[in-house]
């Protein structure tokens, strides 16, 4: 049959199987966990060879998942010699009807990497939630053992939301500082809510800042590139620098939103979204 359409029962119609509905599905959502109660967060608490995995919910390729309650994940024992890291992840399965929590164990290396995933089209999925970094004889993980690698869903196109855990700031916190003597950077300060893009093509960049004294240009820093664009703000009366681009970024980059000052310390109150427009590239 060279046509087909579904969900559609009865009259005619053919009721609507698994691989279909998730196929439908990846349309309205992208893999990835939603902004629901504890958001899946994966932590260590020194509680013995185990992680733990808050409650929270989930899309993995148009399927659901629902953790009601904290659970605790074991970690398998290291008795090889080298470390290891370990990857915390949902696991789709088809063939069992389910999604659950499982851990993907990597090979234990003098410099391990983490395990690959299972992602096939519509059999098994893994969609990972963190990495675990797991010593040579380890009988605990801790908190620093724990590397979050959520990647959160939205509709299409994708959004990865606005950074909202911006506090108010002061140039020497979280901002970076401009060397208006010789119009060289200054050493670079870590930077809050640094986005990192989980997808290849193009990303539209969205930041503004209120400007409360003083004048600033801000502007996006990004593994790819330094500054673009800036804008200069010369209002010290609580106005508003908005900045937007649209650039072809590679999955992994990062691009965060900051701020080249000169003159004294100034408050900002900064924030920033990005948003996948597709896998196209601009010329």
């Amino acid at each position: 049959m060279a046509q087909n359409s579904w969900p559609f029962v009865g009259g005619g119609g053919t009721a609507v199987n698994e691989d279909q509905w998730s196929i439908m599905a990846r349309s309205w959502a992208q893999s990835g966990v939603t902004d629901y109660a504890n958001k899946l967060e994966v932590y260590g608490d020194s509680s013995g060879r185990q992680v733990k995995v808050k409650t929270g919910r989930a899309c993995v390729r148009g399927h659901w998942y629902e953790n009601t309650a904290e659970e605790t994940v074991a970690i398998a024992a290291n008795a090889s010699g080298n470390p290891r890291i370990d990857r915390v992840v949902l696991r789709l399965d088809p063939s069992a009807n389910s999604i659950v929590l499982a851990v993907v164990q990597g090979t234990p290396a003098g410099s391990p990497s983490a395990p690959s995933l299972t992602q096939t089209d519509v059999g098994t999925y893994e969609l990972t939630l963190a990495k675990v970094a797991v010593a040579n004889g380890a009988s605990t993980i801790t908190a620093g053992n724990v590397t979050d690698e959520r990647a959160f869903t939205g509709t299409v196109p994708y959004c990865r939301a606005w950074h909202t855990g911006y506090p108010s700031q002061t140039a020497s916190v979280s901002v970076q500082k401009y060397n208006d003597a010789d119009h060289s950077d200054a050493a670079l300060v870590p930077v809050d809510g640094v986005f990192t893009l989980n997808r290849s093509g193009i990303w539209l960049l969205n930041g503004y800042a209120l400007q409360e004294t003083t004048t600033c240009a801000w502007g996006f820093q990004s593994s790819r590139f330094t500054y673009s664009p800036l804008y200069l703000l010369t209002r010290s009366d609580g106005g508003y620098a908005n900045v937007t681009l649209a650039h072809n970024f590679t999955a992994g980059d990062t691009v965060s939103f900051v701020c080249q000052k000169s003159g004294t310390p100034t408050v900002f109150r900064p924030a920033m979204s990005v948003t996948y427009l597709g896998a196209a590239t601009i010329s």
